[in-house]
C-alpha cells in the first residue's frame, strides 16, 4: 500500500546499511543498484571550517554489505519494476493503512 498516487519522485534517502543491502539482495535488484549507484570508499568527518576530524577508509570492506548510495527517486522504479515481475503481486496506489491488529485465530 502507498498514500501517495504513484512513485515519490523527490529524491530523498540515498545511503542504505547492510541491512538493506542484504534484502536488496535478496530481492535481487543489488546490482542494478551498483550499476546506477555507487559505494563509498571513504567518509570524513570535518569541522564547519573544514579541519579533518576523522576518516574511515573503506576500500578495504569490500564486501556485498557495504552502504550504497542511490536516491531513494531513482531505487522506486528499480523496486517497482522488479515486483510487478510476480503475477500475484500488487501495489494498492492512494491508500493508507489505518489500523492493524491480531488476535487468538488471525494477525
Amino acid at each position: 500500500m502507498e498514500s501517495l498516487p504513484a512513485l515519490d519522485t523527490r529524491p530523498r534517502a540515498t545511503h542504505y546499511g547492510a541491512p538493506a543491502v542484504h534484502e536488496f539482495h535478496r530481492a535481487g535488484v543489488l546490482e542494478e543498484i551498483r550499476e546506477q549507484g555507487f559505494i563509498p570508499r571513504s567518509v570524513e568527518w570535518r569541522k564547519p571550517d573544514g579541519t579533518l576530524l576523522a576518516g574511515l577508509n573503506r576500500s578495504v570492506l569490500e564486501d556485498i554489505d557495504s552502504v550504497h548510495c542511490l536516491p531513494l527517486d531513482r531505487l522506486g522504479p528499480l523496486l517497482l519494476k522488479r515486483l510487478t515481475q510476480y503475477p500475484t503481486a500488487k501495489v494498492y496506489w492512494n491508500h493508507k493503512v489505518l489500523n492493524v491488529g491480531q488476535d487468538a485465530t488471525k494477525a
